[in-house]
């Protein structure tokens, strides 16, 4: 089948959704879905932003992103048209078939709307974990209670902890299908390095392809945002002049206790984005990262070296 790889690539792209979407919403005990965190059951993330007061930012971030994020499908599907428009029979991106075209493209658009769907869901609740942690922060300098913070801190790192439980398996998911499709990417580019020969046509055809992986790095660096802003909580206030016990007034001490008890606490508590057990840091993503780019250079290179050696074969 010539255009194995087409539809290998839907189907593994609809089977990581439907994957990710059944565990979401019935993979865990009802009362640890994302519907508690996000709703429709309860509101958790968006009550806790209310408290701290920046609820209507991250809605006006939210949206921003849902219009992005939009527009990034039509334009995925756009490539996908395109891409089959000035296709070639031998690509495997043409078929010929009008009700086989119509059939493709329609499950590779719902497949691309799904799991651009569960990417905003995670990038929302990453997000809104970020404000959490800069309110707690900015909160804390204002009122320099530590017993207070103390309090708050207990309750920020176990919402992180829950919201990192309920969408980390979608992370997972969504990680294997992307794998799969890259090993297909590698697959078909190997054999057929004539997909890229034409600048314009490899434009569609990377522009149907690229999109999802990069989304899901993207996600995944926001959430690792989380666990470096955590990091980052204990050195900031570790800076601070706190007021004295017995007379309020600051304390010109250098060494002042309950600064430090504080500064341990949060240290020791090791607060962050986890998936399984593993936290999430720039660092671990910066490596998936460089794989990537790895994996992208060696196919364009073979592929250019190839298409180079037809034209010099030719004439």
């Amino acid at each position: 089948d010539e255009f194995r790889y087409v539809n290998l690539m839907t189907n593994a792209y609809a089977l990581g959704v439907v994957i990710s979407v059944l565990l979401i919403r019935w993979g865990r005990a009802e009362e640890d879905s994302l519907a508690v965190l996000l709703g429709p059951k309860e509101f958790q993330l968006d009550e806790y932003a209310c408290k701290r007061g920046f609820l209507a930012s991250s809605r006006l971030l939210g949206m921003l992103r849902a219009m992005c994020f939009l527009g990034l499908w039509a334009l995925m599907v756009a490539s996908r048209i395109l891409s089959g428009y000035f296709g070639q029979p031998a690509t495997g991106l043409l078929p010929g078939d009008t009700t086989q075209d119509l059939v493709s493209l329609g499950s590779y658009a719902m497949a691309m709307l799904v799991t651009i769907a569960i990417i905003y869901a995670q990038l929302h609740v990453a997000s809104g974990l970020e404000l959490a942690v800069d309110m707690f922060s900015a909160h804390f300098f204002d009122s320099k209670d530590i017993c207070a913070a103390m309090d708050e801190w207990n309750i920020l790192q176990a919402l992180i902890r829950c919201a990192s439980c309920r969408v980390e398996t979608s992370f997972m998911v969504l990680g294997a299908s992307s794998l799969a499709t890259l090993v297909l990417l590698a697959t078909e580019l190997w054999t057929k390095p004539e997909l890229l020969q034409n600048p314009l046509q490899a434009v569609f055809w990377l522009g149907w392809v690229y999109p999802p992986v990069l989304l899901l790095l993207y996600s995944l660096t926001r959430a690792a945002a989380v666990s470096e802003k955590c990091s980052r909580v204990a050195p900031f206030i570790n800076s601070w002049d706190f007021p004295s016990e017995e007379t309020e007034e600051y304390d010109s001490e250098w060494l002042h206790k309950g600064r430090q008890y504080i500064v341990q606490y949060i240290m020791q508590s090791e607060a962050g984005f986890y998936v399984k057990g593993v936290r999430l840091s720039n660092f671990t993503v910066m490596k998936l990262c460089y794989g990537f780019g790895a994996l992208s250079f060696a196919l364009l290179s073979h592929t250019m070296t190839t298409v180079l050696a037809d034209v010099k074969t030719r004439s």
